[in-house]
């Protein structure tokens, strides 16, 4: 076996050189350096001394030039192996299955891959960036019917908006405290509430077909895009975010979202255009979602001390612009 190796390495190193020799340049070289050597030795045994020291430069340069051809010979040989290991590598490994998206471009991104979605998922927080810009950006489309899942942390858990709310104000930035943003349980159960009323509005007024999960716990990880890619980011704007654009990894993501989904919440009806941004129509839509939802565990009394300037407010978050 050993003698077979041998003979088989052996065999494909002639092969080399005689592949080699055979290409139509290095053919030609190779002709001219054997003539220019068979003139060097034909003028040292009938030349004059001076005829004998050309003859012998001439032969050190012949020399020089065939080990250069054979340097360059034996690259291009490893070029062209570490070429066809990189194919055969990218072959089997997708580079660009995940990568890593710094800070400073993951708005934008994020808007990339939504100016292209055909459908839109969100896992997250307080939803602040689907309802200030995905919504309404999906909506924009009337071309064709948009899926659009979402699942949030449960806005009529108090305790665990509170958990929530405390996370958050952990996580505050110079920036947010600056703008006077407070995070506190109201505040989170408000921004929930008002995307749910905008979700329902959209609903009735454009091509979304919204479903909504509520969660019964938060995570840091917050969850954006399509069935084309996906984003993770965390509430620390300095941190870079993940993106999944194809792959088993994306199809997880996707399988995972799928399995923890509760049952989603049944949407009452919403007034069409301007007559579904009232108060009266906030309230009311609350009150018929307490009532279509009531084998979801949905606390009935949990609306009972909200005044109008409670309305007011998810009614100013549902349809407001303030970014995240």
């Amino acid at each position: 076996m050993i003698y077979d190796m041998k003979n088989t390495e052996k065999s494909s190193g002639w092969a080399r050189a005689l592949d080699w020799l055979l290409h139509p340049e290095n053919l030609i070289n190779s002709v001219l350096i054997v003539a220019l050597i068979l003139f060097t030795i034909f003028q040292l045994f009938s030349g004059t001394p001076q005829v004998w020291f050309f003859a012998a430069l001439a032969a050190v340069v012949s020399a020089m030039t065939i080990g250069f051809w054979h340097y360059r010979s034996s690259v291009e040989r490893a070029v062209s192996s570490v070429e066809g290991l990189r194919r055969e590598l990218s072959d089997a490994v997708n580079f660009t299955t995940v990568r890593e998206i710094p800070p400073a471009l993951i708005s934008e991104e994020l808007s990339r891959l939504l100016s292209t979605a055909d459908d839109w998922s969100f896992k997250g927080g307080s939803a602040r960036w689907q309802r200030t810009t995905v919504l309404p950006s999906l909506a924009a489309r009337t071309d064709a019917q948009i899926p659009y899942a979402a699942q949030i942390i449960n806005p009529f858990d108090a305790e665990l908006c509170k958990e929530y709310a405390d996370y958050r104000r952990k996580q505050s930035t110079p920036k947010s405290i600056a703008n006077g943003r407070s995070v506190t349980k109201e505040r989170v159960q408000a921004e929930l509430l008002s995307f749910v009323y905008a979700a329902a509005w959209y609903k009735n007024n454009s091509r979304i077909e919204p479903t909504i999960s509520l969660l019964e716990s938060y995570s840091p990880l917050r969850q954006d895009g399509s069935k084309t890619a996906m984003i993770m980011t965390v509430a620390d704007l300095d941190q870079s975010g993940l993106m999944a654009e194809k792959g088993w990894y994306l199809t997880s993501l996707l399988d995972e979202f799928g399995i923890h989904a509760s049952k989603p919440l049944v949407l009452p009806q919403v007034e069409v255009g301007d007559e579904g941004k009232s108060v009266v129509a906030v309230s009311t839509f609350f009150s018929e979602l307490l009532s279509a939802n009531q084998t979801g565990n949905l606390p009935p009394a949990v609306f009972d001390d909200y005044r109008d300037e409670d309305w007011e407010k998810i009614l100013d978050f549902a349809f407001s612009i303030e970014s995240s």
